[in-house]
């Protein structure tokens, strides 16, 4: 099962980058709002939500995924629970859910819960990590932050594509 074509063709990893970069700055200092959001969403798949270009699910990944991004950014010195407290508190809710999410039973770890899993794990530098359900990254961040070594692995296609590509660059 590959990448749908609609996405592979507007999701390309400049594209992807720059959606990223442009949630990073919202979150950076500020809350993140809808409407930023759906614009950084519209400008990213050439479209609206309303005519397919892309949906909810997607804008609430790359939300997640632009605040992993910020989380290894940081320079480990802000405990980890302090980190994820703040950027989850300039993070949408995510209120709308697609039926193949519900049907595979998909959902965010929220940062808290991440950070509060990794610290409770006691994970090391040097240690290895296995992710088998990586999602938007947000427990590998924070053991990441650790010093683990990370093995993800992520069912879902644009996850793993994305996954992929923010781990590239």
């Amino acid at each position: 099962m590959g990448i749908p074509i609609r996405f592979r063709e507007k999701l390309s990893r400049s594209n992807l980058t720059s959606a990223l970069a442009q949630i990073g700055a919202e979150i950076d200092h500020q809350p993140l709002r809808s409407s930023a959001l759906a614009r950084i969403m519209r400008e990213t798949f050439r479209g609206s939500d309303a005519g397919g270009a892309w949906d909810w699910r997607k804008a609430y990944d790359l939300m997640q995924a632009a605040a992993v991004q910020a989380l290894l950014r940081g320079d480990n010195s802000e405990d980890d629970y302090s980190a994820a407290k703040l950027l989850a508190s300039r993070l949408l809710t995510e209120t709308r859910r697609s039926e193949q999410q519900i049907r595979l039973q998909q959902f965010s770890t929220p940062l808290l819960f991440a950070a509060l899993a990794v610290r409770a794990a006691a994970i090391r530098k040097g240690e290895t990590v296995l992710e088998p359900s990586a999602g938007t990254g947000a427990l590998a961040a924070f053991a990441a932050r650790a010093g683990a070594t990370l093995l993800l692995n992520e069912i879902d296609p644009f996850c793993a594509f994305r996954l992929r590509r923010y781990k590239a660059g």
